[in-house]
């Protein structure tokens, strides 16, 4: 992938991350930043062995968000 590519990748997967409910963009910021998962579960009122389904969860939303993205962005090229 080239830099310019990258870096649009990245920005479609920021601008993802920020259309999701609050509680999955913060797990998984907080992920990024190398937060512990207990500290992360504690923050965000869970258990510690939820996080894996909290953070599959996050990640479909965003493939979610990113294909309906890239379709709507194709509609409006044709």
């Amino acid at each position: 992938m080239m830099k310019d590519e990258a870096a649009r990748s990245d920005r479609a997967r920021e601008d993802a991350i920020n259309q999701l409910p609050l509680p999955y963009s913060e797990a998984l910021r907080l992920r990024s930043a190398g937060i512990a998962d207990t500290l992360i579960a504690e923050i965000l009122g869970v258990e510690p062995d939820v996080l894996p389904s909290v953070y599959a969860l996050a990640e479909d939303k965003i493939t979610t968000i990113l294909t309906r993205t890239q379709s709507d962005h194709r509609r409006r090229e044709n």
